[in-house]
């Protein structure tokens, strides 16, 4: 006679009590980088220290640095004190049929994207700025400024702000208030004001 496998325990789950330790420990640690980073500042405002590597390798330096921030506390809180698995926080592969949609959809959006530059460029007098390409560029383009801020700010960044809300806030909504309030709020959440700034962006003159 064989008996059914027990299920595997159920994860903690996280308190509230956890977010804002979580809270307290990015904000604590991202103000400790900013003034650490104040000194940047004058050498980046100097003639002499606006060379676009310099520039954009700080900023790059600085939001890697806030983003391991964040995954750092995720991590420290809900895996290292509350026992939570990878798993539970949303790391977990996905049916390959995705990765395929996931192509299509891309690229969806990128040809719709550019439809719509093309027709705000047609009824507008000039073409329109994209308000954080000082940001993403702060020196001008260059190979070194569009492969780094790809790999932080296209992969690096997106990834511990879905830790943050989908796999934390989402998390501990759902558990509360349900699925369909909780992606609400969780997605209203991620859709604030965008949180990639750094503690000294200079634009180049």
């Amino acid at each position: 006679m064989t008996t059914a496998p027990e299920p595997p325990p159920e994860s903690p789950a996280l308190r509230g009590r956890d977010l804002l330790l979580i809270l307290i420990i990015v904000l604590a640690a991202i103000s400790l980088i900013a003034l650490l980073a104040v000194p940047l500042v004058g050498v980046l405002e100097s003639p002499e220290g606006r060379g676009p590597t310099l520039v954009v390798g700080t900023q790059l330096l600085l939001l890697a640095a806030q983003t391991i921030v964040l995954i750092g506390a995720v991590y420290l809180v809900a895996v290292r004190w509350r026992g939570l698995r990878w798993t539970d926080l949303g790391l977990r592969p996905a049916p390959r049929r995705w990765y395929r949609r996931a192509i299509w959809i891309t690229a969806l959006m990128l040809a719709l994207a550019g439809g719509i530059n093309l027709l705000t460029q047609l009824f507008m007098a000039e073409a329109p700025v994209n308000p954080q390409f000082s940001l993403v560029a702060p020196a001008g383009f260059s190979w070194f400024a569009l492969l780094g801020m790809l790999f932080v700010v296209g992969l690096f960044i997106p990834f511990a702000e879905e830790l943050l809300f989908r796999g934390v806030l989402y998390g501990w909504l759902r558990q509360r208030l349900g699925v369909p309030a909780a992606a609400v709020l969780s997605a209203a959440g991620r859709s604030g004001p965008p949180s990639r700034s750094t503690p000294c962006s200079t634009p180049s003159a």
